[in-house]
């Protein structure tokens, strides 16, 4: 691929990523009518979303090698648990108790013996690569569903619920349709099974944000890996790595 033609090609995602940002920002943007400290939390999650649904796909297929997308993805993951952490403790300032840090302090644990068990086990050629997607996901969901009986507001465990769709659809170059409609199908079902009839439009609301920011992850991801080049050197070892896992 020439220098003009991976110009283009990156102008092209670019264009696509700032399009597909725009609707998920403002579709979370959304919730900042009743601006309160749970609406700000979602929001800020939503555009951490929209930031990494992009990013990842231009660094780990786009302009990078997909063999490596999980040595990638451990290390965004390690900066969402870490300023994940330092956030619940600036928005808990006011009443840290026991029981709110160690709860905290549980979710870091949980999510960070995840990461590093993702890590070992993509480093071994004989792991299929696609369980280790369903282990993130199941791993983020236990979270989601955890922070539900715990009784953190819906807003949170649905910012929680959209950050755990994209980090486990950005990871599937194959676009595998059967793990988009488990992803969507869970979270959005979790949503509908606990917050209370009455407030059917709130779940339809929370519902679509995290739609949208799944069809994004796929969308982006289907255009890193068609815009990507397939000249350079490394291109049919990664392409292989990629239809192997």
């Amino acid at each position: 691929m020439t220098r003009n033609s991976q110009s283009d090609a990156l102008a092209s995602f670019n264009s696509k990523w700032v399009l597909s940002a725009a609707i998920l920002v403002v579709t979370g943007s959304m919730a900042l009518l009743q601006l309160r400290v749970e609406t700000a939390a979602f929001f800020a999650m939503v555009c951490v979303a929209a930031i990494q649904f992009g990013y990842f796909p231009k660094r780990a297929y786009l302009t990078g090698n997909p063999e490596r997308r999980f040595l990638l993805a451990a290390r965004v993951r390690w900066i969402l648990i870490a300023v994940g952490v330092l956030a619940a403790l600036v928005a808990s300032r006011g009443n840290l108790n026991p029981v709110r840090l160690l709860i905290i302090a549980g979710a870091a644990l949980w999510l960070g013996s995840m990461n590093v068990f993702v890590i070992f086990f993509a480093n071994q050629p004989s792991v299929p690569r696609k369980m280790l997607l369903y282990v993130y996901y199941i791993a983020d969901f236990w979270l989601a569903l955890s922070l539900v009986i715990v009784g953190t507001n819906w807003l949170v465990v649905a910012g929680v619920l959209c950050l755990a769709a994209v980090n486990t659809l950005l990871l599937d170059p194959d676009r595998d349709t059967r793990l988009l409609a488990i992803v969507t199908l869970s979270a959005v079902g979790l949503l509908f099974a606990g917050i209370p009839p009455q407030a059917r439009a709130f779940s339809a609301y929370l519902a679509v944000v995290i739609v949208f920011a799944s069809f994004g992850s796929v969308f982006l991801t289907r255009e890193a890996m068609r815009l990507r080049p397939t000249t350079t050197p490394k291109a049919s070892v990664s392409d292989a790595a990629v239809s192997r896992s």
